[in-house]
């Protein structure tokens, strides 16, 4: 339907996300053929080579499906790539096995096997990755006394990030340093059959992440980074990023990690690094996620890389991203300051209205980039503003 040559095609969905637009560019510049969603972003880069019609995920669930078992169906497409848990999950769990498409992200199994917290827990403790002090309640009561085990403040965590009712809803996290804001948060992230989320230590220290692509227990593609700040402040989306050395702590027990769950495709490990130098696993995204672009700036070119894995191509030299690159997100620094400079912003614990304040200096220096600028290709940008997003 879309191949008017012999190259790959890659069907790029959730074209509003700045992870989105990276794998636009990225498998364009390497010469495959790339379909966006018409009036996104994504589709008004020049790497964009067509359009077509797909919904949002996370809005229109069933119109989602639907469309991609409708283009999976007409054949000519080779891949799909994901931005979001909920295109992920639908891609793997609710589109028609019988016209499935590679996955951009997490093979199936890996995808399963990450999908849960609780579950990944566990299985990153056996494989002696750290991970905080934590308990999955069966009760508003026993989370109360977990909470009382653990201390507060203490955070608590929905067992999957996403839940699927008519829309997907995302649920983040919440801090909490009292039992009434406990019991308001275990109320509020019950999963849909109202079983209690996770309750967990806060950890404190940095916030690092392995990216990594796996082909065959090979690793191919490899990217750290740590996170200066966050929109919003007290846990999010990463804003302000920087590449590190693969010497850090936590890198190799990562790897380690996804060896153990025997991981195929992306995946990026997030965690925290204490002021002992220990890290403690955060999640799991086996999906592209929001410093796509940084890593491929860095060298470590993860769209690619993942690409050939799915469709089953050499992956060539492995790719490690070079440390000290260093990235921003416009919209994601407007947001937090916006909220820092309310009467009463949520903070993480232990830090200062002023202290948050102080992350978004300097806006600029030699060599910064900024999340989806792009000088040889502006027009998404432009796109985004005018808002077709």
């Amino acid at each position: 339907m879309y191949r008017g040559d012999n190259r790959r095609t890659v069907l790029v969905v959730d074209g509003s996300r700045g992870s989105a637009l990276a794998a636009v560019r990225s498998l364009g510049r390497a010469g495959w053929r790339v379909i966006a969603p018409a009036g996104t972003p994504a589709a008004a880069s020049r790497h964009a080579a067509e359009t077509t019609t797909v919904p949002d995920a996370v809005r229109c669930p069933r119109e989602f499906v639907d469309a991609i078992d409708r283009l999976a169906g007409a054949g000519g497409i080779d891949l799909v790539a994901p931005s979001t848990d909920a295109a992920l999950y639908l891609l793997h769990e609710r589109c028609d096995p019988g016209t499935a498409i590679p996955v951009l992200g997490g093979s199936r199994s890996s995808f399963r096997a990450t999908a849960s917290k609780s579950t990944l827990l566990a299985t990153a403790a056996a494989a002696g990755f750290p991970t905080p002090a934590w308990g999955a309640p069966a009760s508003a009561q026993e989370a109360r006394r977990l909470s009382a085990e653990i201390g507060f403040p203490c955070v608590v965590k929905p067992r999957h990030s996403y839940v699927l009712r008519e829309r997907f809803r995302h649920r983040r996290h919440r801090i909490v340093h009292t039992h009434a804001e406990l019991d308001d948060a275990v109320a509020a992230l019950a999963e849909a059959d109202g079983t209690p989320p996770l309750v967990q230590a806060f950890v404190s220290g940095r916030s690092l992440s392995v990216s990594a692509v796996i082909d065959h227990g090979e690793t191919v593609a490899l990217a750290v980074r740590e996170t200066r700040s966050f929109d919003p402040p007290k846990g999010g989306t990463s804003v302000w990023k920087r590449t590190l050395s693969v010497s850090e702590p936590g890198v190799d027990a990562a790897l380690r990690l996804l060896e153990a769950i025997g991981f195929q495709g992306l995946a990026e490990v997030e965690y925290q690094v204490d002021a002992a130098g220990r890290p403690r696993l955060m999640e799991i995204n086996p999906r592209l996620h929001g410093w796509t672009s940084l890593a491929v700036a860095a060298g470590a070119d993860l769209p690619l890389a993942a690409g050939r894995a799915a469709v089953g191509e050499p992956c060539g030299r492995p790719m490690v991203a070079r440390p000290g690159v260093e990235s921003r997100w416009l919209g994601g620094e407007v947001s937090r300051i916006r909220q820092l400079l309310r009467r009463r912003p949520e903070l993480p614990p232990g830090r200062t209205r002023l202290g948050e304040l102080r992350q978004a200096w300097p806006p600029w220096r030699p060599g910064m980039r900024y999340d989806g600028l792009d000088l040889a290709d502006p027009r998404p940008a432009f796109a985004r503003l005018l808002g077709r997003s």
